[in-house]
């Protein structure tokens, strides 16, 4: 017999602000098999359950198959809900110290039955906006797209060991100074894993990064004591299908704002097959409003060794003698870019090779940020030019080796580093100049153009300066110089262990 998924999600306990919570594991049965959710030991139960009141529950179809589902919850029917929409209707909560039974079903649009009288003792919050149900696969497999069961998730508890089942505390409060919650779901049927920041005032900034597998997924309440004015918040989300190519990489950036005595919950959910994983962000109460836009910026919890690619990231700026800023992804042979020479002084030279044409390749960066407001991201390998003390002359550091505290060498001086975060991203740059120093300016923060050795790679690349003045523009330019390019590059990170 087929069989269904759903996934019900009815409140949390907030534990402070920002305080993290797994949503915990998987509770399967079949169509008569019965699991309890929520006791009316819960912590705040007198004041969740209350009686006769009316609430509101959302159902939301995830499911692979694009096709309408009907769902019954006790007496409610949510009829012909389209794939990918939501439909809200409204229900009792259920009477105090007696949470009532409510029989479940889920069909298709054809009639298809999966769920047939599942019965649920769990009480909906009197507070509409955590009530939420979602209808989405059980597996990450590609053998069949109505591979369902029916599996509760019951958000929020003391801890991340009793958030789900008989003996989790079912509230729908928020803890003082918190008005919103936050939920972030991994629902792709695509194999991968999750990743998803915290939300944070500045939009370049990426704070605890943490990661949910398949029907998993975190809760975070927010502190939002201060919502007398409107304000804008970010993060990033990002899901990582592990050998995949790098266009399966699914990033984004989103922004909430909330308007003052703004309430309600948040959930971010990715669902979806390999062939499409899709962002989807759910909203409920008053004064809350999301976008979200692809990003070349894909969050990660690693710190672990990255690829050798030795590059910076696309939207890396160099300056032209003109003035004008240009993006690292935008250069041309030819460009007369700032560069710095081994003395400090600041002079313009122009690009006579750039070792990467346009492309989508997944790295890890290390996002570095100055007291002063620059920042630089670059690869773990490549070499900045920096000082432990901000006061001994400047020597090259590995990216992965800076540390906050210590300065790196900008254009006016020594710039103190305040923060390093590891991110991951699509697109890597570098460029060559016909300078010998090999020094180049990035973001306003002096860095050589190679990693891992810079005096051994800029002499390789004096040949290249040479030729810039032999050979036609074009044929550095083209596909096959750059190759056999990077063909001498991997043959060099391959030897170096026995070479330096």
């Amino acid at each position: 017999m087929a069989r269904g998924a759903c996934f019900l999600i009815l409140g949390c306990l907030a534990s402070g602000h920002w305080v993290s919570h797994k949503l915990g594991k998987i509770v399967t049965r079949n169509a008569t098999g019965v699991i309890p959710l929520g006791t009316k030991e819960g912590k705040g139960s007198e004041d969740n359950f209350a009686s006769s009141l009316l609430t509101q529950l959302e159902v939301h179809n995830l499911n692979v198959a694009a096709q309408s589902i009907n769902v019954l919850y006790g007496s409610t029917s949510f009829s012909s809900i389209p794939h990918s929409a939501s439909q809200t209707q409204v229900i009792s909560s259920a009477i105090a110290d007696q949470p009532g039974e409510q029989r479940v079903a889920i069909s298709t649009s054809d009639r298809t039955v999966f769920v047939v009288n599942e019965v649920t003792k769990d009480a909906p919050c009197t507070d509409y906006y955590f009530n939420h149900l979602f209808v989405h696969p059980i597996a990450q497999t590609h053998a069949s797209t109505v591979n369902w069961n029916y599996t509760y998730f019951l958000g929020g508890g003391d801890d991340e060991a009793a958030v789900w089942g008989t003996g989790s505390k079912h509230n729908c409060s928020f803890t003082e100074g918190n008005k919103i919650r936050a939920f972030y779901l991994n629902l792709a049927m695509a194999p991968g894993i999750m990743f998803h920041s915290d939300l944070v005032e500045n939009v370049d900034e990426v704070k605890d990064v943490l990661r949910d597998t398949f029907s998993g997924g975190h809760w975070k309440d927010f502190d939002t004591s201060d919502t007398n004015v409107t304000k804008t918040w970010f993060n990033y989300l990002h899901y990582e299908e592990p050998g995949g190519e790098d266009d399966d990489s699914t990033c984004r950036r989103c922004a909430l704002t909330y308007q003052p005595n703004a309430t309600g919950t948040i959930y971010y959910v990715f669902y979806g097959t390999t062939q499409s994983v899709q962002v989807k962000v759910f909203t409920s109460g008053i004064g809350l409003a999301i976008s979200c836009i692809t990003t070349e910026t894909c969050v990660t919890d690693r710190r672990g060794p990255s690829s050798e690619n030795i590059c910076f990231a696309g939207d890396s700026k160099v300056t032209l003698e003109s003035g004008e800023e240009k993006h690292m992804k935008d250069v041309k042979l030819g460009d007369r870019v700032r560069v710095a020479s081994s003395d400090g002084e600041l002079l313009y030279s122009p690009v006579i090779f750039v070792p990467h044409k346009e492309n989508s390749v997944a790295a890890e960066f290390v996002r570095i940020r100055t007291t002063s407001g620059r920042n630089l991201k670059t690869t773990r390998g490549h070499l900045i030019l920096a000082s432990s003390s901000c006061s001994d002359k400047a020597e090259y550091f590995r990216a992965d080796a800076l540390r906050a505290g210590m300065c790196v060498s900008g254009i006016d001086g020594y710039d103190r580093i305040e923060s390093l975060e590891y991110i991951m991203g699509k697109g890597i740059y570098t460029i060559v100049t016909l300078h010998s120093d090999g020094q180049i300016i990035v973001d306003d923060i002096k860095v050589s153009s190679f990693g891992e050795n810079h005096h051994v790679a800029n002499a390789y690349y004096h040949i290249h300066r040479v030729l810039y003045h032999v050979l036609p523009h074009w044929i550095l330019a083209s596909d096959l110089v750059t190759t056999l390019n990077s063909y001498v590059g991997d043959i060099a990170l391959y030897f170096r262990q026995y070479l330096f």
